[in-house]
C-alpha cells in the first residue's frame, strides 16, 4: 500500500491537525468516519482513494484565557477575603491601596505572577519586576 504525502507546518491552534495528499491523484484527503468499523480514514473525494488515518486529530482548539477574562476586578477590588498592599500606587489615581491575587492563569514553569487592583478606581496592573534587584 501506497502511504499518504503529510504537509506540515506549525499549525496555529484552532486550526487543522495536518494536510494529507492522495497517492493516486495528489488531491487533498478528507476524513471520513468508517461507521461500520467505527474507524476513522482519509478519503479522495476525486478518485474515491480510502486509507487508514494514521493521526485520529482531526481538529485542535487550543483554548488560552486571560486574567481579565476569567475575573471581573471592579469585583475582586472589594473583596474583603483578599490581601492588601498599602505601599503600591496606582499608575490611574495614585491611591496607595490595593488588593493583589495570583494570575489565575498563569503555569507553574512562569513562576508567580501578582495582579494588583486598586481599591480606588478598580484599576489593574502587573507589577513590573524588570528593575528589581
Amino acid at each position: 500500500a501506497v502511504g499518504c504525502r503529510v504537509v506540515s507546518s506549525a499549525a496555529p491552534p484552532g486550526s487543522m491537525a495536518g494536510l494529507s495528499f492522495c497517492p493516486e491523484c495528489n488531491n487533498m484527503l478528507f476524513a471520513k468516519e468508517n461507521k461500520a468499523e467505527r474507524t476513522l480514514i482519509l478519503h479522495c473525494e476525486i478518485c474515491e482513494h480510502e486509507q487508514p488515518a494514521d493521526d485520529k486529530c482531526v481538529y485542535r482548539n487550543a483554548l488560552t484565557l486571560t486574567a481579565a477574562r476569567l475575573y471581573n476586578f471592579q469585583d475582586v477590588a472589594s473583596d474583603p477575603t483578599l490581601p492588601r498592599a498599602n505601599d503600591v500606587e496606582c499608575a490611574n489615581c495614585h491611591h496607595n491601596e490595593a488588593v493583589f491575587m495570583k494570575d489565575p492563569v498563569s503555569k507553574d514553569s512562569e513562576g508567580l505572577t501578582l495582579h494588583f487592583i486598586c481599591t480606588n478606581c478598580k484599576h489593574n496592573w502587573k507589577p513590573d519586576l524588570s528593575g528589581a534587584g
